[in-house]
This record gives C-alpha cells, structure tokens and sequence, in this order.
C-alpha cells in the first residue's frame, strides 16, 4: 500500500472506515442491516458518520466483518499497534498452549 493510501485510511471516520469493510465483504447495506436487526436507515446514518451504533452492536458488527473489535475501531497507528498486539496475542496464546483471549498484554510507558 503506497504511503499516500495509507494516510487516507489513517484519517478515515468511523462511518468512513466502516463503509469500506463492509463493501470490501461484498455486503450490501440492507443484507449487512437484517443480519445485525437493525433498521438500512441505521446502517446508512452509522455509514454517514450521523450517529454511532450501540456498543452492543459493535461487537456484532465486528463479527460479521470478521475483525475484532479494536481493528473496526482503530485506524493508523493506534490500528497498528492492536494488529501487533493481536498477532503477538496469537503467538502467545499458541506457544503456551492457550486461546489469545486468555493471554493478557500490559504496556507500561
């Protein structure tokens, strides 16, 4: 990714970002609404940066994206920093024998 397309998806919006995901999954608006249960205009005014979805749905969300909650949130370099910690959490978590939910990371600075 050229550095020029980076910075554009670093500065995004959350309405932005998530429209992205979604048409990248081949997602339409209305099919992305009726498997949350919720309402196309919902869809459309969270796209629009016009309201935020409940927290509630951002774990559902996450999950039809197939991302975690910190990648649908995060954008450059907060975005990087939890895709590094996901994949050492990953790497932990097999190393020791565990899943990564149970691996748990803290960063002093």
């Amino acid at each position: 990714m050229d550095q020029v397309r980076r910075q554009d998806i670093s500065a995004e919006s959350f309405g932005a970002r998530l429209r992205r995901l979604r048409s990248a999954k081949g997602i339409t608006q209305s099919e992305f609404a009726a498997a949350l249960s919720v309402s196309t205009a919902a869809v459309c005014s969270w796209e629009q940066d016009r309201s935020r979805p409940k927290v509630s749905r951002i774990h559902a969300i996450a999950a039809l994206l197939s991302l975690s909650t910190a990648e649908l949130l995060t954008s450059g370099p907060t975005g990087q920093l939890h895709e590094k910690l996901a994949q050492s959490r990953e790497e932990i978590a097999r190393i020791a024998g565990t899943t990564p939910e149970k691996v748990r990371i803290i960063i002093e600075v």
